[in-house]
């Protein structure tokens, strides 16, 4: 008789929500969901979405509010993120206001609540996280000034297979870019806030990420993270192909690795 063969178990990337920072639009803001049958994972917590799982751990790109806005109403007990930083900004429960953290009040408000693990962003990129399904590398990118923050390899340890999630960046480190080379991710999500070549400190454009991938040796890609006022200048140049709107983030994009 023939033998059975055993396929490796694929993850599934659900995008939760892709928008960059709104208030009327704080519903949809940055959120991936990834999971198999048995356990769930989030990375950045923009999105209400986020709310309706349990999560074997959850991780945090930086601390700006439309990747947390959700984050102290998680069900989790794992929190893995950057080390915090003064003007961190976790939640806009109490009457539709953002509070504010400085460093020391935030990091007791995480610790209070979860267990958190810090990820060291001065660091070459290393692994944050390891259990029998995934395996986490920070991968360090240089956001706003004063801010940590940091993108995430995650490995599928049946497949072999790695995604790559950048968070907001405008440069990074070689030892960053490096590391994306040798883990050759199946699929990157890469975050802009802009689409023309308009490219302030802190954040990449359409065409600034197009180089970026072709640097990297990225072969599959979505571009996230720019908001619903960009929306006819991208229909009207034709840059449709690989962004992913937050209207069309509400459909569910899933992606397998």
């Amino acid at each position: 008789m023939p033998q059975k063969i055993k396929l490796p178990s694929l993850l599934a990337v659900e995008i939760l929500g892709t928008c960059a920072f709104e208030l009327w639009n704080k519903g949809h803001n940055q959120c991936f969901l990834i999971k198999d049958n048995s356990h769930a994972y989030l990375f950045d917590a923009g999105s209400i979405s986020a709310l309706s799982y349990e999560y074997r751990a959850v991780f945090i790109t930086h601390y700006h509010i439309d990747h947390t806005r959700y984050l102290l109403k998680l069900k989790t007990r794992v929190i893995v993120g950057p080390e915090v930083s003064d003007g961190m900004e976790l939640d806009t429960s109490k009457g539709g206001k953002i509070v504010r953290y400085d460093a020391k009040s935030g990091l007791d408000v995480l610790k209070k609540l979860f267990e958190f693990k810090q990820v060291n962003c001065t660091k070459p990129p290393h692994v944050v996280y390891d259990d029998e399904t995934i395996q986490v590398t920070s991968i360090p990118v240089n956001h706003a000034v004063g801010l940590f923050c940091t993108g995430y390899l995650v490995k599928n340890k049946a497949t072999g297979n790695h995604i790559w999630i950048s968070g907001d960046f405008g440069s990074m480190a070689n030892d960053s870019i490096n590391a994306i080379k040798k883990a050759r991710p199946v699929q990157s999500f890469i975050e802009l806030t802009y689409p023309d070549s308009y490219e302030p400190d802190g954040h990449q454009s359409y065409f600034s990420a197009l180089r970026l991938v072709k640097e990297l040796g990225i072969p599959d890609y979505r571009f996230v993270h720019l908001s619903y006022r960009w929306a006819d200048i991208i229909s009207e140049r034709g840059l449709t192909s690989q962004i992913i709107l937050p209207k069309i983030a509400k459909h569910r994009e899933i992606y397998y690795f």
